[in-house]
């Protein structure tokens, strides 16, 4: 089926009176002309292929207006910047162009709308007090349109007097002559907005005489949704006999008067009537067989639209069209073209938002707003925006050894900000790393970082890659210092956070083009790049609601009813336009098959779009539905079990070496009973959690922290040999001064090393968890008074003992070890003492429980305390009264609690004294770690999945 572009080149070429050195061709985007100039010098060559011949121009619409406007348009600032200045001088504010950017933006769409659209601005933009002697000047508009304006004004004469309607009445009393002195001030200088452009190329063009004009032909073609000054435009040159007109449109839109596809055109067919020797099929999407296929996921869109490509005969595939109606899928969509597609071409440019450059200077922006700077400390730097700069690639490939060594010191030392000094070690760091003080000290620190990067990364790697970044490092330096030069020429003063916003935004709008042929390969398209194209294979993805047509409008100062009441644009308009696209797209296509993602989005759930609804309800087209469903075959996992290999037994053999310093501790044990495979991997194959950076005390911290207090404050009664009584506790207890100075030295230690030399300061939320561990401090001793005198045997105590166990009939001594929290002597006896911050439970049933892989969870606080108090009953026979002890933090404030381990099922431990059951305990224990050390048990999963909520390693064993 013969293309529109084509049927239009042929009907010019046909038309040999048409003198192509004075024939103008006006398109609504470029590649329109593109495709049309390459079938009409196709068609002259067969025409008179020895002959040269002219050509005639093409334009966009834009770049006609441009001929005739006699303006530029300026940048957004530029406009910005004026505008703020009329802004104070009407309204006499003082108000910063920080605050007036954002609504500044707001009040520049609003004027650009109304002079797009013919809308008189002096209507719009009333006093609310004249409107009632206002309806003779309303007379233009239709009954519909009239109706609509009175009865917002009307709405909101019965409004209660109220700020916010005082603010917006004040705002839109200064709107009409801020518009009025901007376009003199935009005129005089000749610059404006692209709708002042519009309106000042339509007065131009109606002042201009026929002789005058640089064409004697004029020709539009493909135009749909065209602003009234476009209708104007079309109306003057229709009228002086110099234009004529080519839609492109099928019967079934445009003879429906229901179909908003075809809103705009059923009017200008009338208006602007087609050449009445122009021939093309008009009735193509009758009985169109359409292929709508649901997927579930956006990258099962992009394997279903590649698996779709790959079926395209090589001949055809020039013929095909890849849309996307989502350009954020351009990237993974490239990267799952067939092999069957030797050329392609992308009409989307690659994003500066998808690029490494892109990324490495959003981070250095987001580390200079971070910063912090005071007379103490200098420049810091917040440990996220340091750690996401070192972890780039660019600075791995650049200094990978400092980079690492900087990181792995931030996370020992949980460094949460960084002094600039401290960092600043090269001349690359020192640059990336240097304080900002405003915008021109920025752009000269982004020219020397990008210019070493040069010299550092890319230059000594020049792959295809790289040489795409380099292009994008120009253009993002043009980019910033374009943007501080128009800044500085309209003398406006930014913030820093202000400044940066707006580079952020001009930089994610940059894109580099790719290179190709546009006419040959593949086409990779964004939607709205279809418009007048035609294609044999059509694959559109992402045709879901909110996706095509779009969704989110842009904010306004005029009201929906105004702008409807008015003729300016609306959601209604948007989406008649994104409907004659998408099914003037599907006209000449032989096939078309349309993707959509059914899977979740957030919490809601994504549909396809209204137009295939349209389509499946309509007997006009064919569709087939199709469940590209992808089977996920959830296979139940194998159970992991490691064997006690040579390596693994080596391993083991250290816990029974005195001269290995290795150890068995009772959380290890503790651990194997919960799960033999996490005993593995933690005690054994040494695998642990990442460091961290910690800003807040999470629960392990405030144990951390809670523990070392608790040290601190008895460490003088231990090294004194001193017993601890009722006077000097309650005194101690009255000394705030000094219970905060061992808490600051709890948190420093804990946070940042004991042996750093930096200041730490507690800010924030760790004010808080700061005062919260004064009270427990001041409850624990508060507790400890009723236990008064004691005296402190140690602290933080390492003990280790030698467990004889026989293993497969040999035996062995294996070593048990770890640190006592807190050991006293009190009149009744010797006190294991195990801080505790978390759920631990104090009692527990009978010895069974402890050893019970499905129970010893809630018990192992006192399974662990039974280790200590074993270690401590070995190395001291003498010992008559052991108490196992759980100092359960969160249970300080109970009256009812003696924090001594029992059990109320278990008569030998009836008196909470270990030596009653030390031998039962004993030999459960050897049992226990002759099963460890038995070369036959392999170290497997448990059996009881709910241990597993919780554990560091359910990711590795799929659980």
């Amino acid at each position: 089926m013969e293309q529109f572009l084509m049927s239009v080149a042929k009907w010019s070429v046909n038309h040999e009176s048409i003198n192509p050195l004075n024939t103008w061709w006006v398109f609504p985007n470029r590649r329109s002309g593109v495709f049309f100039m390459h079938y009409y010098k196709k068609l002259m060559s067969e025409k008179t292929s020895a002959m040269p011949q002219w050509l005639p121009q093409t334009k966009t619409i834009n770049e006609f207006i441009g001929e005739f406007s006699r303006i530029a348009v300026a940048e957004p600032i530029e406009l910005l910047a004026i505008l703020y200045k009329i802004y104070l001088k009407k309204t006499g504010s003082l108000e910063p162009f920080d605050h007036f950017y954002m609504w500044g933006e707001m009040m520049l769409n609003d004027f650009n709308d109304i002079d797009k659209y013919r809308a008189s601005p002096d209507l719009v933009f009333s006093n609310l007090k004249a409107l009632k002697e206002m309806d003779d000047k309303l007379s233009y508009l239709t009954n519909e349109q009239l109706q609509i304006v009175k009865r917002f004004f009307s709405s909101l004469e019965s409004w209660e007097p109220s700020e916010v309607k005082q603010r917006f009445l004040e705002i839109w009393e200064v709107l009409l002559p801020v518009y009025q002195e901007f376009r003199e001030t935009l005129v005089t200088h000749k610059i404006g907005y692209e709708g002042l452009a519009y309106d000042l190329a339509l007065k131009n063009i109606e002042k201009t005489n026929d002789a005058d004009l640089p064409f004697t032909n004029l020709f539009f073609v493909g135009f749909n949704a065209i602003t009234p000054t476009e209708e104007h435009l079309f109306t003057v040159f229709r009228n002086r006999k110099f234009a004529q007109f080519f839609w492109d449109y099928d019967q079934f839109y445009i003879e429906n008067e229901h179909m908003e596809a075809g809103l705009f055109l059923r009017k200008h067919l009338k208006n602007f009537p087609e050449p009445v020797d122009f021939t093309i099929q008009r009735d193509v999407l009758k009985n169109k067989t359409i292929q709508a296929i649901s997927v579930p996921t956006d990258s099962g869109q992009i394997h279903k639209a590649a698996r779709l490509v790959s079926k395209i005969p090589s001949d055809a595939v020039s013929d095909t069209a890849l849309v996307l109606s989502d350009e954020n899928l351009l990237m993974p969509t490239l990267q799952q073209i067939p092999e069957n597609v030797e050329d392609i071409n992308v009409t989307m440019g690659f994003p500066f938002t998808e690029s490494l450059t892109g990324s490495f200077i959003n981070s250095l922006i987001q580390l200079q707003l971070n910063a912090k700077h005071s007379a103490a400390h200098g420049f810091r730097f917040y440990y996220k925006n340091v750690l996401a700069l070192l972890r780039h690639p660019f600075i791995q490939q650049a200094a990978p050894i400092f980079a690492e060594e900087m990181v792995s010191r931030v996370l020992k030392e949980n460094l949460i900000q960084i002094p600039a000094k401290e960092i600043q070690v090269t001349p690359l760091f020192y640059s990336i790393f240097a304080p900002t003080h405003d915008k021109t000290a920025f752009l000269n620190l982004l020219k020397d970082i990008l210019s070493q990067l040069k010299k550092d990364v890319w230059n000594s790697n020049a792959n295809q890659e790289l040489l795409l970044e380099q292009e994008f490092a120009l253009k993002a330096y043009l980019t910033a210092l374009q943007l501080s030069e128009q800044i500085n020429n309209q003398q406006v003063t930014l913030t820093l956070p202000t400044y940066f916003k707006l580079l952020q935004k001009v930089l994610n709008q940059l894109k580099v083009p790719f290179e190709g042929e546009p006419i040959n390969g593949l086409q990779v398209m964004g939607f709205l790049e279809t418009r007048n194209l035609d294609f044999k294979n059509v694959i559109i993805l992402s045709v879901n609601e909110g996706q095509l047509p779009t969704s989110g409008h842009a904010p306004s100062f005029i009201p929906y009813s105004l702008r409807r009441g008015f003729g300016l644009p609306t959601r209604e308009l948007h989406d008649a336009m994104y409907a004659y696209y998408f099914y003037r797209l599907l006209q000449r296509a032989e096939n078309v098959w349309l993707l959509y993602n059914v899977g979740l989005n957030g919490i809601n759930s994504e549909d396809k779009s209204r137009f295939i609804y349209q389509m499946l309800y309509n007997k006009y087209f064919n569709v087939t539905l199709e469940n590209d469903s992808q089977l996920i075959s959830v296979s139940k996992s194998e159970p992991i079990s490691v064997p006690k290999d040579a390596q693994v037994l080596a391993a083991l053999k250290q816990f029974t070496l005195i001269e290995s310093e290795k150890k068995l501790s009772p959380s290890a044990l503790s651990g194997y009973i919960i799960c033999p495979l996490r005993f593995y991997y933690r005690t054994i194959a040494g695998i642990h959690e990442p460091d961290e950076v910690e800003e807040q005390i999470d629960a392990r911290l405030f144990g951390n922290i809670f523990h070392l207090v608790s040290e601190k404050f008895y460490t003088q009664f231990f090294n004194q040999n001193e017993l601890v009584t009722t006077e000097k506790l309650a005194s101690l207890q009255k000394n705030d001064k000094a219970l905060d100075v061992w808490i600051k030295e709890a948190f420093k230690e804990v946070l940042i090393g004991k042996n750093s030399s930096k200041e730490y300061s507690i800010e924030g939320k760790n004010l808080i968890v700061f005062e919260v561990i004064r009270k427990y401090l001041h409850q624990l001793i508060t507790i400890d008074l009723n236990h008064t005198p004691f005296s402190i045997v140690g602290l933080e105590h390492k003990i280790s003992t030698l467990l004889p166990v026989k293993i497969q009939g040999k035996d062995m001594d294996v070593i048990l070890g770890g640190t006592i929290d807190r050991l006293d002597r009190t009149d009744k006896g010797l006190r294991i003492i195990d801080y505790k911050t978390g759920t631990d439970k104090l009692g527990f049933n009978d010895l069974e429980q402890l050893f019970d892989s499905g129970k010893t969870k809630d018990v192992k606080a006192v399974f662990q305390t039974f280790v200590y108090s074993l270690m401590v009953a070995k190395n001291s026979p003498g010992e008559r009264y052991i108490l196992p002890t759980i100092y359960q933090v969160k249970d300080f404030y109970r009256d009812d609690l003696s924090f001594n381990v029992y059990s109320d099922k278990f008569v030998p431990f009836q008196n909470s004294n270990f030596i009653e059951i030390k031998n039962e305990f004993t030999e459960r224990l050897e049992q226990l770690i002759a099963e460890i050390f038995d070369a036959r048990i392999p170290f497997t999963q448990t059996e009881h999945v709910k241990n597993c909520e919780f554990c560091t390693y359910k990711n590795l064993c799929n659980r």
